[in-house]
């Protein structure tokens, strides 16, 4: 690879050394951008089930603790009534 310059009305022409790795070409670019798109679109996804398990969790808490407390009142007057 060779540079040309211009210095003091003197034109000089430098070798310089080819670079060791070479850029990135356009289809590595736009891989990369894909599998950031992709991996922030996944992100959200987890996140969204994530949340949507939590609410269920939260219905399945709150439905045992009801029965458990109709059926606590249940037997209670179920005792009372025995005596």
């Amino acid at each position: 690879m060779y540079q040309l310059f211009n210095v003091h009305g003197v034109k000089l022409e430098l070798n310089t050394a080819e670079p060791l790795v070479p850029g990135p070409n356009a289809f590595e670019v736009e891989m990369a951008r894909w599998l950031v798109k992709s991996q922030k679109d996944t992100n959200h996804q987890v996140l969204i089930k994530c949340q949507k398990k939590q609410q269920g969790v939260r219905k399945f808490v709150l439905r045992c603790i009801n029965l458990l407390i109709l059926f606590g009142i249940r037997m209670n007057c179920l005792k009372r009534g025995s005596k």
